[in-house]
């Protein structure tokens, strides 16, 4: 059986939840356990694996009888008087086998590591943990993004003829191709920047089944550089909704969704868009952004379409290394079908725009304007929603600059068509294939289509239609109850009540699953909310760690990466310590953060002007010392920016001190990693700490 090794543009959430699986995995496999016994719970891992990566997805629905199954109550307030609060009309008196064996498992594995008396035992504990979080939040995660797909779904299902479904989104950034490329030009290129939006609108035409075809408008815009920033975002939002405006003059009122990314959300982007479509005679309705990470769509179609024109049209002896020759490459055999392509710049000299805030948008993901507010969501039609007040257009502050180089053509890109002759010998040679009803791609998906063209405008609408519980089962005849049960009963949802006395179910199984019911994270109202994110400080000793790798980075040009976090489990001072505790350890994604931050500051080596203060400098140093260990004594979190500024003086000496070594050992011709590492053959990064005494 083959297996994929590599996948690539994951969102976080997924990623992290698979990565914790097999986090789990090597845990077990080390825990003092029978072979047999760490084979069984290494299959009830990858059981819960493939459920949260096929299965719970598809159990989702707006009302259900199982608490990790209802997306209500999963999204709700638990105050009933608040503005996102979801009264559920029903009893959470049902549960499903999968979610509880995932509990139930990890619970398990957690039990083992906590009675082990291995030395390793807190560093179990702490990977236990972190990677339990990680997968409870995937499931959360994919709970946000059930509710959140499904406004564009209620929208293109309710679109009226004078309305617009809005898509917009930023390619990847598009390198320079030449069809005879030299090395020497191979390297240090800039990338162009190309932004996509799609328009549907209704056609007035419908399919067999009656429901309405929608006609699609795609604009392609292009520059050489760009920030891709909010005020980018907004000048070409102009220029596109004033070519649709044209082509589409009866529409009236849009409908926007897009992704999360920063140039897209934010209060000020929020006004700025509702201020361009009223510039260009649209009333903005509602916006609603993605789950992140989630959301791929039709603008991603349309970006391949114009790199397959773009590789085409350098393979036939052509240059693309500027904007201008991208839309001659987008426009050739034919060009994409009903695309229009544009080339504009930005003058970062002509632009401005004065950013207005939006109380709280950041924890917002819907809304839907009125004349002078806005009504708020945190999650699509959570509740009633948080009306907000909108400022008015007088206090933003928005110029373009955007010149236009090439404009929008007047007609619309027909696409590729085929060769006259080879197009009529396909028509006089008849089919041989029998009709048949076609099925979605997507195998979950419950939809069937009499010919091809219905399932391509299936396809790109994404309206995929899963099997959803009804909420009022009770009020349906008792064949229905018995199919919809039958149905529930295949799923893995089984009665609370009558779990106890399930004839198939061992009495040893009952019990593990009662008692992970009673600790599931599923109990409490509003479980899969987001919640955010908790700033971790960095303490002195790690930030003198990270400090020497980005330092050592910088001088040898070899540049640290954020995988050294497993440096941080094996490190030790002089006196063969370790120098940091689990709950000081530091993951991947902080580490890049904080190289990040050092990046955007120009580095300074240290220097060895204040040589003659190492006196005063030793008995700052001594006194940092001290602070440290009582913070880590007390609490081993502290505040980034006091600790920074209380030790300033501190760290000064420390990095003056090491460059002052570093200058005498080069005089004795000593080499100076062996100083900081334990030996190239131990460390083979040499990217250990020496420790200092004052």
């Amino acid at each position: 059986m083959s297996q994929r090794t590599s996948l690539a543009g994951l969102d976080d959430y997924t990623a992290d939840g698979a990565e914790s699986f097999d986090v789990l995995e090597n845990l077990v496999s080390s825990l003092p356990i029978t072979k047999s016994e760490q084979q069984q719970i290494i299959t009830q891992l990858h059981n819960a694996k493939r459920y949260l990566k096929i299965g719970f997805s598809l159990n989702l629905s707006l009302q259900s009888n199982v608490s990790s199954h209802c997306v209500d109550f999963a999204l709700s307030d638990s105050n009933p008087k608040s503005d996102f609060y979801i009264n559920c009309n029903h009893h959470h008196n049902n549960d499903c086998e999968n979610c509880e064996n995932l509990v139930a498992t990890l619970t398990q594995i957690t039990e083992l590591i906590r009675t082990s008396s291995n030395p390793k035992k807190d560093e179990w504990e702490y990977d236990c943990t972190a990677s339990i979080n990680k997968i409870y939040e995937w499931q959360k995660h994919l709970v946000r993004h059930f509710v959140q797909s499904k406004s564009k779904n209620d929208i293109l299902n309710n679109l009226k003829p004078d309305a617009a479904f809005w898509l917009r989104d930023w390619s990847m950034k598009i390198l320079p191709m030449e069809y005879r490329e030299k090395a020497s030009s191979w390297f240090g290129k800039r990338g162009m920047s190309q932004e996509v939006d799609v328009f549907w609108t209704p056609s007035g035409k419908t399919t067999s089944d009656g429901q309405q075809i929608l006609q699609k408008y795609v604009y392609v815009t292009m520059l050489d550089q760009s920030s891709q920033d909010m005020h980018a975002v907004g000048a070409v939002a102009d220029q596109v909704l004033r070519q649709f405006h044209i082509d589409a003059p009866q529409v009236k009122n849009i409908f926007l969704r897009n992704d999360n990314a920063t140039c897209y959300s934010g209060g000020a982007q929020i006004y700025l868009t509702k201020y361009i479509c009223q510039q260009n005679g649209f009333t903005l309705k509602r916006i609603d952004f993605n789950e992140a990470g989630k959301g791929k769509d039709q603008c991603d179609r349309e970006s391949a379409c114009t790199k397959t024109h773009r590789d085409y049209y350098v393979s036939s002896g052509n240059n693309v290394t500027t904007a201008l020759q991208m839309k001659q490459a987008a426009e050739s055999n034919g060009g994409v079908k009903d695309t229009k392509v544009a080339v504009v710049n930005i003058d970062e000299n002509k632009k401005s725009l004065k950013l207005v805030k939006l109380k709280d948008s950041t924890q917002y993901h819907s809304y839907e304007f009125g004349n002078n507010n806005v009504r708020a969501w945190k999650q699509y039609a959570t509740g009633s929603g948080r009306l907000l007040k909108l400022p008015t257009f007088e206090e933003l502050q928005f110029k373009s600059g955007l010149t236009v180089i090439s404009q929008f053509p007047p007609l619309f890109s027909q696409g590729t068509k085929l060769n006259p002759a080879k197009q009529s010998s396909q028509q006089r040679k008849p089919s041989s294939k029998k009709s048949s009803v076609l099925f979605c791609s997507d195998l979950h998906c419950v939809l069937t289509f009499a010919d091809t063209k219905e399932l391509e405008q299936h396809i790109k609408v994404n309206q995929h239609e899963y099997f959803q519980e009804n909420a009022e089962v009770q009020s349906l005849p008792i064949i229905e109850k018995a199919k919809i049960y039958f149905i529930d009963h295949l799923k893995g949802a089984t009665n609370i009540i009558n779990s106890t006395t399930h004839s198939t179910t061992s009495s040893s199984t009952s019990s593990v699953t009662k008692k992970s019911h009673s600790n599931s994270i599923w109990i409490a109202r509003g479980w899969a909310q987001r919640k955010r994110s908790i700033r971790i400080s960095l303490s002195i000793q790690q930030t003198k760690f990270l400090d020497q790798l980005y330092e050592r980075g910088e001088k040898t040009k070899k540049k640290v990466s954020p995988a050294v976090a497993d440096l941080m489990r094996t490190e030790i001072d002089n006196k063969n310590n370790k120098l940091f505790r689990p709950h000081q350890y530091l993951n991947k994604k902080q580490i890049a953060n904080y190289f990040s931050s050092k990046k955007r500051e120009p580095f300074q080596y240290p220097s060895s002007a204040v040589d003659e203060e190492n006196d005063d400098d030793a008995e700052d140093e001594e006194a940092a010392q001290r602070q440290q260990q009582q913070l880590d004594d007390d609490e081993p979190v502290v505040t980034a920016k006091a600790s920074y500024y209380r030790t300033r003086t501190a760290y000064t000496a420390m990095t003056n001190r090491e460059s002052t070594d570093e200058e005498e050992a080069s005089d004795k011709e000593q080499d100076f990693d062996e100083t900081v590492t334990s030996g190239e053959d131990t460390d083979p990064d040499g990217l250990q700490e020496a420790e200092e005494s004052p």
